[in-house]
């Protein structure tokens, strides 16, 4: 079951998804609506993580080209780079241990907002990744 906050940030998620599709000339307004949402997304790292992995890192039939090139742009921006670095120091602070196996489950989609899956095990395959992304961390500090 969703909570209100989460559709708060399922909402701004939506809107934003829309407005991602504009014309270059609403940059300026984009880059606020993103901010917000990232603001959000900040109270509470892996539920906003989870909504913006189905919600904005979807694939676009329609103006996929602005999309992207939007997208491109706003992750240049310096205000959207300290918003993401101020969640990844509270996702370091919050979960050392843990937050490279939610990282996995989000970008996997072993998990949804709406409904809880069937639980999984993990195979080889899986655990491979996480210990090399492990590893990566304590090699590349």
């Amino acid at each position: 079951m969703i909570n209100n906050n989460l559709y708060h940030i399922r909402d701004l998620a939506i809107k934003l998804n829309n407005s991602m599709h504009l014309t270059a000339d609403a940059y300026s307004s984009l880059e606020k609506e993103y901010a917000n949402f990232m603001s959000e997304v900040a109270k509470s790292p892996t539920q906003g993580y989870l909504i913006k992995q189905q919600y904005l890192n979807i694939e676009h039939k329609h103006n996929g080209n602005m999309y992207i090139e939007n997208l491109e742009r706003i992750k240049q921006s310096p205000l959207i780079n300290a918003i993401k670095r101020e969640i990844q120091d509270k996702i370091n602070e919050l979960y050392p241990n843990t937050k490279i196996v939610r990282k996995y489950i989000i970008q996997n989609k072993r998990i949804s907002v709406e409904f809880v899956k069937e639980k999984k095990g993990y195979n080889i395959f899986d655990k491979f990744i996480m210990n090399t992304q492990k590893l990566k961390e304590i090699l590349f500090k």
